[in-house]
């Protein structure tokens, strides 16, 4: 009697490995989208909770939060920590006196100087609100650690700035006071969400510093300046949060201009690296990258200044960047979204109604 041997033949494997690589080429694909479609969609909700916080820091403080206290001083993004379930962080920073009246005029500076003076708990703990992040970006950084003028925790929310002459300028240490200085700086020329809060200043300032840096450690009180009615245009036809464009090569750099592109979102610093708490629109020129490989930005010697009306918003989510509406909502924005919309939609008075992407 014979016995036949059952089993493969080489050829039958063959056959049958090739089958499974081209249903894992075919799945690939699928799955990997399905895991982009779950980050965009923890990125739109991140961006939920900030236009929470916003809106509970205005019914709590009956006004709208600064962008900043002022420069050097605590950003927006802190400001909205009691109002995003990060009261220890919060405690912590009042304990650090950021929060405080002090001998440095009324705030204490979060400065550089400020954040390497913590221990490496601390700056854990600063890095630690994973809701400022997008699960698309930064693979699991939290914080910078370098002696340049923008370390600290890492985000990639930023909110928008704008004149309302459409033009490109800067807002953290000009636009104080409408008395003094120079005209085209003064809040009241700024259009966008959040301008700086009213400001105190001790009775040695003139008038003509209060439109300058010189009132930087002069500082005595500050409170909220807008209420939502600011927003005139109504809260479901302006833009308040976006993400940010970072290029891929200044993900992991700690060297300047790196981290004007991607630094430390807790003060605003000088006009190149208050790019991280917030980012200028104007009608002029490209606005959103076309992703962290935009050759525009592909350039180590440029910052995120946006002086050149190009490319200073983007995301690492293909085709779309996700932006935060008054009303909470959360919408995907085209890259291809034109410049003069997007302004209009970040102006609160422009007067014109901008249709939503």
């Amino acid at each position: 009697m014979t016995f036949r041997k059952n089993g493969f033949t080489l050829v039958e494997l063959l056959v049958v490995i090739a089958i499974i690589g081209a249903l894992v080429m075919l799945l690939l694909p699928a799955v990997q989208a399905a895991r982009e479609a779950a980050r965009r969609m923890q990125c739109s909700n991140h961006l939920k909770q900030i236009g929470v916080a916003v809106h509970n820091f205005h019914d709590t403080n009956r006004g709208l939060p600064p962008i900043c206290i002022f420069a050097d001083r605590p950003s927006i993004h802190l400001l909205l920590y009691p109002f995003t379930e990060q009261d220890a962080l919060y405690s912590f920073l009042q304990e650090q006196n950021l929060f405080r009246g002090s001998a440095d005029g009324g705030v204490v500076k979060c400065n550089n100087a400020w954040f390497f003076n913590l221990t490496e708990d601390q700056k854990k703990q600063m890095g630690s609100v994973s809701f400022y992040r997008c699960p698309s970006s930064h693979a699991g950084q939290t914080y910078k650690n370098a002696d340049r003028l923008s370390p600290g925790p890492l985000g990639d929310y930023v909110a928008p700035v704008a004149k309302l002459n459409g033009t490109v300028a800067w807002w953290h240490r000009y636009c104080m006071d409408d008395i003094g200085g120079n005209n085209d700086q003064k809040p009241s020329s700024f259009g966008g969400p959040f301008r700086l809060p009213q400001l105190t200043y001790a009775a040695t300032v003139t008038n003509g510093e209060r439109g300058n840096g010189n009132a930087c450690t002069k500082i005595e009180r500050w409170a909220v300046r807008d209420e939502m009615s600011f927003w005139s245009d109504g809260t479901s036809n302006q833009l308040i949060f976006t993400e940010k464009h970072i290029p891929s090569w200044a993900y992991d750099l700690t060297t300047d201009p790196a981290l004007s592109w991607d630094g430390g979102y807790h003060f605003a610093h000088n006009d190149a690296h208050a790019t991280n708490v917030a980012r200028v629109v104007s009608n002029q020129g490209a606005m959103i990258a076309r992703g962290p490989n935009d050759p525009n930005s592909a350039s180590e010697t440029r910052n995120a200044q946006g002086r050149e009306g190009n490319e200073s918003l983007g995301s690492s989510h293909p085709g779309v960047l996700n932006i935060l509406i008054g009303d909470g909502s959360v919408r995907p924005c085209p890259r291809t979204f034109p410049p003069p919309t997007l302004w209009r939609l970040t102006c609160v008075s422009d007067g014109e109604p901008a249709p939503l992407p």
